[in-house]
């Protein structure tokens, strides 16, 4: 029975149509570009990165974010994010970010050329007005992607801070990608943020899963803007 109930939901799952969904074909790790799902269409996001201590013990510590969005309008989307290991100060190790997106240039994803999107968002940890303008440009097999962020209250500072992060993608062929990303903040003391990864596309499906490498512990705008510099954490799996 248990057998059954398998092929039968992996033949469900291959005989689904590709959906609109965001491929990690198109995106770096920490960057998620100018991407708008289409109206009606919820996307969902799973980003697990993992740390393990050291010997003896190699206590393994998880930090995961969770990505929930959906279309409202043509190039409008919604979504939020919530982490559940942030390094932003505060009494919760609890962060969330509420944003919207308006990509105003460009073609869809997947399409060679140019296109653009803003991106203001809320995090409530920081109670800081945040928000991105994004870019990225396809041609061939290589996507590249820009971002400029203001961070209205940086880690939950008193003031203002901008960071800079780029990122690009290049596509081996219809299903597997090599990808990173590099963010950093203008002005002050902090490590760079960073990523790569092997994304892959399943086939028949419109699903995609990724191997990465990063110092980054939330896929928030504050989160992917500095990187953990700890002795007993420098980067995540």
């Amino acid at each position: 029975m248990r057998a059954f109930l398998l092929v039968e939901a992996v033949a469900t799952l291959l005989a689904v149509p590709a959906l609109s969904a965001q491929s990690l074909l198109y995106r770096s790790p920490n960057l998620s570009g100018d991407w708008v799902p289409d109206a009606g269409v919820v996307q969902f996001n799973f980003l697990h990165r993992f740390n393990v201590g050291p010997a003896p013990s190699r206590v393994v510590t998880n930090f995961p974010t969770f990505t929930l969005a959906t279309g409202v309008a043509r190039n409008v989307g919604v979504g939020y994010r919530f982490a559940t290991k942030s390094f932003l100060p505060g009494n919760s190790g609890n962060e969330s970010e509420l944003f919207a997106r308006w990509r105003f240039f460009g073609p869809a994803e997947g399409t060679e050329g140019f296109s653009a999107a803003l991106t203001p968002a809320y995090n409530f940890k920081a109670k800081s007005l945040d928000g991105e303008i994004a870019a990225d440009y396809t041609r061939g097999p290589v996507t590249v992607l820009g971002g400029v962020r203001e961070l209205g209250k940086a880690f939950g500072g008193p003031r203002a801070q901008t960071a800079l992060a780029g990122g690009a993608v290049i596509r081996l062929n219809r299903y597997v990608a090599i990808a990173g990303d590099y963010a950093k903040m203008l002005g002050g003391d902090t490590t760079a943020a960073w990523s790569v990864g092997i994304h892959v596309l399943i086939p028949g499906s419109p699903h995609s899963f990724a191997l990465q490498v990063s110092n980054v512990p939330s896929n928030t705008y504050q989160g992917s803007s500095r990187g953990l510099n700890l002795p007993s954490i420098k980067r995540l799996y």
